[in-house]
Parts: structure tokens; C-alpha cells; sequence
């Protein structure tokens, strides 16, 4: 039977996303070690260049130990914001 859409009966609970039954959460050694495998593209404006920062903190980050702060550090988050090419 399949999952029912995402945005469907998940909610958050403070900083932590509950989501909709029969999907599950990842534990940050089950995501390393799959990405380890893997990659990734991606494409898009602040928002992706937020996501991919998010991400590399959260692969390279201690899987035992990693605070919800880690992850929101400007200087994690806002990595190279300020650092725009000009035309030549």
C-alpha cells in the first residue's frame, strides 16, 4: 500500500519533524554511511545553498553528538554568503 504524501499528518515538535505513519526517521550514522555511497546535486538559490551546508555539517559532523545548533551556525548555514563574483 503506499505512504501517504509527506505534508500529510507530519508535524514538528519543537526542533524535531515528526513524520506521517509508515514513514520513519534516519539516525545520522544510517545517512552517512548511505551518502558515503552516494551523491548529491544541488541547484538553487539560498535555500539550496542552506540545504547542502546543512547536509555537509550533518555527514561530516559527530553522529553520536550532533546538536541542533551545529546545524543552524550562521557560519554553517550561511557559508559564503557574502561572497559574490563580480563579471569581469
Amino acid at each position: 500500500r503506499p505512504l501517504p504524501p509527506v505534508h500529510i499528518n507530519s508535524t514538528w515538535v519543537g526542533n524535531q519533524w515528526m513524520p506521517p505513519p509508515g514513514y520513519r526517521l534516519y539516525e545520522t550514522r544510517e545517512l552517512q554511511d548511505y551518502f558515503r555511497q552516494h551523491s548529491i546535486l544541488f541547484i538553487g538559490d539560498s535555500t539550496a545553498r542552506r540545504q547542502y551546508a546543512t547536509m555537509y555539517a550533518m555527514l561530516t559532523g559527530n553522529p553520536k553528538n550532533l546538536l541542533v545548533e551545529e546545524l543552524n551556525d550562521p557560519e554553517v548555514i550561511d557559508v559564503n554568503r557574502m561572497n559574490k563574483s563580480q563579471e569581469a
